[in-house]
């Protein structure tokens, strides 16, 4: 029989979810793991997304928060702020992803055997609207690959092997945030979200979790991500801020220890390295215009990456109007996308 001591809070905010919400929340019923608590926050929503999720209140172990909208950060924090003493594990939920039913046994027994991690992790598999897998093969690639420091350069990591800080200060491999069961101590510890940085919250979120112990990695079952007409773009100068403000506020965090900068100095250091050799071949490559501005620009480019010694601290407050990340030619990217 399941014990309190392994009490899962599964948190899952929305907005203007309607069409999706009842898998996103069915898929919580159906877990093999039965000792769970599931606190649906409806952010917002203008349409009946929380009407859709009322038939569910008659379980028990189910609640419902609504608030004004305030990103999904925020509601996140909201739904952990009313999670059970008892709780043992948290798993953040989107309201439009779907979770597989062995997937809170699994990951329960996979952090048994990890005290030292701070959470586990497995990978996602893209669906679309009607929950049909999208076979895209660009993206199970980018999921698995890996990649760390090793003295000035960047080596490819084994897909199983556990994701650390200085991995997620470099680049995250970690969304949905559903593949991820949590240890809900490490949760408080670190404070929730940050929910001002819209776009990366969830790659900040893991980060801090990271800097406390390692996050390990199962390879199965794999979480539903589903792409609709909703969610498949995405804002490039939005993410990309927020991925500044995040860099800064790691890198010049007050209780960031010397070591621990001289590591992140590291890897930021090879990261531009290696953004700038990847825009100098591009210029190279470039078609030749009558001003030659993309080549002119690709070129700048290059030359400030291996300028930029370390996240600047204005970043934190503001970003420029065009992101130092930002790929200036579709050829350079910073992430996965749809």
């Amino acid at each position: 029989m399941t014990q309190t001591r392994d009490l899962v809070t599964v948190i899952v905010p929305f907005h203007n979810c309607r069409d999706f919400l009842g898998h996103a929340i069915s898929s919580v019923l159906a877990q093999s793991h039965q000792d769970w608590e599931l606190i649906l926050v409806d952010d917002g929503s203008t349409d009946d997304s929380a009407e859709a999720a009322l038939p569910f209140l008659s379980d028990g172990r189910v609640s419902l928060v609504r608030q004004p909208n305030a990103g999904a950060g925020a509601a996140r924090n909201a739904g952990f702020a009313r999670a059970s003493g008892a709780s043992a594990f948290v798993v953040f939920l989107d309201g439009d992803d779907v979770l597989p039913p062995e997937f809170l046994v699994r990951a329960i027994e996979q952090l048994a055997s990890r005290p030292d991690s701070t959470a586990v992790r497995t990978t996602a598999v893209l669906v679309d609207a009607e929950g049909h897998r999208i076979e895209a093969a660009d993206f199970a690639t980018h999921m698995n690959t890996r990649r760390v420091l090793d003295g000035r350069r960047f080596v490819p990591l084994e897909p199983s092997r556990d994701i650390t800080f200085l991995e997620l200060f470099d680049q995250s491999r970690l969304y949905p945030p559903a593949c991820a069961l949590i240890r809900t101590e490490a949760v408080r510890t670190v404070g929730g979200f940050a929910s001002h940085l819209a776009g990366a919250e969830d790659w900040y979120f893991f980060m801090r979790l990271a800097r406390l112990g390692p996050i390990a990695v199962m390879d199965a079952p794999q979480v539903s991500y589903r792409r609709h007409s909703s969610n498949a773009t995405s804002d490039p100068v939005r993410y990309v801020r927020a991925a500044r403000r995040n860099w800064s506020m790691t890198y010049h965090a007050p209780d960031i220890t010397r070591a621990e900068r001289r590591s992140l100095s590291k890897v930021w250091r090879a990261r531009q390295r290696d953004l700038a050799q990847a825009k100098w071949h591009l210029a190279l490559s470039s078609p030749r215009s009558r001003l030659g501005t993309p080549r002119l620009r690709l070129a700048a480019e290059s030359c400030g990456h291996l300028l930029l010694w370390r996240p600047p601290k204005f970043w934190m407050r503001t970003g420029l109007r065009r992101a130092v990340d930002a790929p200036s030619d579709p050829r350079v990217g910073y992430g996965w996308h749809t």
